[in-house]
């Protein structure tokens, strides 16, 4: 009987675990999307800009700043000795757990971002975090919508009409004009108040 429930208990404490690993992995996740937006839309536009969100964004994170969440990352971040192995924290009045898990936290975000980048033609490695094979395709696709909406809105027998017409054929338009070539666009702020601009 007591075999029986130990091996339930060690079930039961390797399902936390997985939980804990789950939760921990779609956090790191959700800020490194978070991270990839800003960068789509313009709020960030360099490297040194990036590095310092991030750093700031993590070193306020629920997973760093409360310890038991602190000692959850440890557990299932696959940066968890990072802090420890390069130097990065002291270890005077005890176990720093919070500055340990910041190390891995950001590496973590950092690894996704370099991960997931490569989809939105962002290279965060960059100084610009843009490739410079894709600036040209950028302004290509940015002049042809562009050109889209501008050939749209001549179509419109009068401005006081616009705003009841139908605007369907210019944004298939231009969805078809920035899928799979430059996802960024469709997002970027400055452009699309440019395009809203000629809609108006």
């Amino acid at each position: 009987m007591n075999e029986n429930k130990e091996e339930s208990a060690e079930d039961l404490l390797s399902r936390a675990m997985d939980l804990a690993g789950q939760a921990y992995r779609e956090h790191v996740k959700d800020l490194a999307q978070e991270f990839l937006d800003a960068i789509v839309s313009g709020d960030i536009e360099d490297r040194e800009t990036l590095y310092e969100r991030v750093a700031q964004d993590v070193d306020s994170d629920g997973w760093v700043i409360y310890t038991a969440k602190a000692k959850l990352v440890l557990l299932v971040s696959s940066n968890a000795e990072r802090g420890a192995e390069e130097g990065l924290v002291e270890f005077k009045d005890g176990i720093p757990w919070s500055q340990l898990a910041y190390c891995a936290l950001e590496q973590d975000v950092m690894d996704d971002l370099i991960d997931m980048g490569p989809a939105l033609c962002i290279d965060i490695n960059a100084d610009d975090l843009w490739d410079e094979d894709e600036t040209d395709l950028f302004e290509e696709v940015r002049e042809a919508v562009i050109e889209i909406a501008k050939e749209d809105r001549a179509l419109q027998v009068s401005p006081a009409n616009w705003t009841n017409s139908n605007h369907r054929v210019a944004q298939d338009a231009i969805d078809k004009a920035l899928v799979g070539k430059q996802p960024r666009l469709a997002n970027h702020k400055d452009f699309m108040e440019e395009l809203k601009g000629l809609y108006e």
